[in-house]
């Protein structure tokens, strides 16, 4: 695992933004949120960089916004 700055940095913001669409997701129970989410989490482990963890990442949170947005999710 990279304990470099620039790869906790970018595991801080990932995961802040997961755990907060999964406490979204739980409350309201809305499932796309609750997925993301978690999927952010996981993300913070397996990614092999920081830009690959903040890319993966935005390419996620466009994904839940095309479906809830456009799909009625």
């Amino acid at each position: 695992m990279d304990m470099s700055p620039a790869s906790l940095a970018a595991s801080l913001l990932v995961g802040g933004i997961g755990y907060v669409l999964f406490s979204y997701g739980r409350r309201a129970s809305r499932w796309p949120h609750l997925l993301t989410g978690v999927v952010l989490f996981v993300v913070t482990w397996v990614a092999p960089s920081p830009a690959a963890s903040v890319g993966i990442s935005a390419v996620l949170l466009g994904v839940l916004w095309f479906a809830v947005k456009r799909m009625g999710l």
